[in-house]
């Protein structure tokens, strides 16, 4: 405690840090090579928990996109099947479906996510696939501070305002 004053919790401290503008989520694919980043879905979130609880639900969405079960009702009997695991000798080819579902149900990862959340920093989950590199993050917005427009009309204003 400095000044005499109160100790202000935490979360105190970080709203008034932040602001109330809450947080940018994003769930992107990168391909690698020459083109351009797809922006698949974006959110914006009023807390960190919530932040996480999308980007669960995104992880998710696009597992069942990558790789879906074959039994999935919105596939509608399309002609699914089997891909053999790499066989011996080969480099395993990356298996972006079961990284995502990994991470979904992951407590201690969830927990770290939060924690870098709601301390201001981003939290960014790469998920590498043969030619593109899926991302899910979360940072907070800043908050916009207004700028005084005070219009000047001379140089002499200049030197009056200390500008």
């Amino acid at each position: 405690m400095r000044g005499g004053g109160e100790r202000v919790p935490a979360a105190a401290r970080r709203a008034a840090v932040l602001g109330r503008d809450g947080y940018w989520c994003e769930c992107a694919a990168v391909p690698l090579g020459p083109c351009r980043a797809v922006l698949l879905a974006g959110y914006r979130a009023r807390s960190p928990r919530l932040a996480l609880r999308w980007m669960r639900v995104q992880a998710r969405r696009l597992a069942a996109r990558l790789a879906p079960e074959p039994g999935a009702p919105w596939l509608r009997g399309a002609p699914l099947h089997a891909v053999p695991a790499a066989g011996p000798g080969s480099s395993p080819s990356p298996d972006p479906a079961s990284v995502l579902r990994t991470w979904q149900e992951d407590g201690d990862e969830q927990a770290r996510a939060l924690d870098e959340v709601s301390a201001g920093g981003l939290y960014l989950l790469p998920v590498p696939d043969d030619d593109v590199l899926y991302t899910l993050s979360a940072r907070p917005l800043l908050p916009v501070r207004p700028f005084d427009w005070t219009p000047i009309d001379s140089c002499a204003d200049l030197s009056r305002t200390g500008r």
